[in-house]
């Protein structure tokens, strides 16, 4: 009788101990998932705010590129965005006189006359000079808008113009005097007067996040960030007699 009752006892002992056991074996698993599941919708919003944090920009529906490919950061600011990839560089002029004064006839007697060509900011001023003309000087919104006009016919993203830095102080072509800062059109952030230590002393209007602004740059940006630039770059002539 009292064999039966230990045995009784024990059986009673281990059922409870196997019932505690299936429940904590229960609650590990489910404090498990939770936490497995805490982290896949941390991984969800950390995918959300990257594709939130995306910028698209839209392309005027004049300018026609192939199909987009990915583009490399621009500087410190990697704000350079690629809109296309660039067509094949087209290269009006190789600086002989005899073909600076083609290229001149060719502007049919107009104002302005449009380069697309992966040059640097000092070559496409000798270009210019070659032509009988300047790289372009800009003194008024109007002519701002003009300049742009002629960018976005022949496709160009990336143009300089005549205006660079010495000692501090910004220098037109053909004399100009004029207070750059008075045409409001500085990108953000602009200008940097350095990227990752390189002196940008020289001006150029580009297309950027979407809209057109000036940026200095250093005097061969092709060099340094070919994929960002190439196809992209040219100037604009200004014939100050016409």
């Amino acid at each position: 009788m009292v064999k039966n009752k230990i045995k009784l006892a024990f059986m009673l002992v281990l059922s409870i101990l196997v019932v505690v056991g299936i429940i904590l074996l229960v609650s590990v698993i489910k404090s498990y998932k939770n936490e497995e599941q805490v982290q896949l919708d941390n991984a969800s919003e950390v995918v959300d705010n990257n594709v939130e944090g995306d910028t698209t920009i839209p392309i005027p529906s004049d300018m026609v590129f192939p199909t987009p490919e990915p583009s490399s950061e621009l500087g410190e600011d990697g704000q350079m965005e690629e809109i296309g990839t660039p067509p094949e560089t087209v290269v009006i002029m190789s600086g002989t006189s005899e073909e600076a004064k083609e290229a001149a006839d060719a502007s049919n007697g107009e104002r302005y006359y449009a380069v697309k060509k992966d040059v640097s900011w000092e070559q496409a001023k000798e270009e210019a000079d070659a032509m009988g003309g300047h790289l372009v000087t800009i003194d008024s919104s109007d002519e701002l808008r003009t300049v742009i006009q002629y960018c976005t016919n022949n496709d160009i993203d990336i143009c300089w113009i005549g205006c660079h830095r010495e000692n501090n102080q910004y220098v037109w072509e053909n004399n100009e005097t004029i207070d750059i800062n008075s045409l409001k059109a500085w990108g953000s952030g602009e200008p940097s007067y350095t990227d990752q230590g390189t002196a940008e002393d020289y001006i150029m209007l580009w297309w950027m996040n979407g809209s057109w602004s000036l940026n200095d740059s250093e005097n061969d940006p092709v060099v340094h960030y070919p994929r960002d630039y190439e196809g992209k770059m040219g100037y604009i002539v200004e014939f100050s007699d016409r």
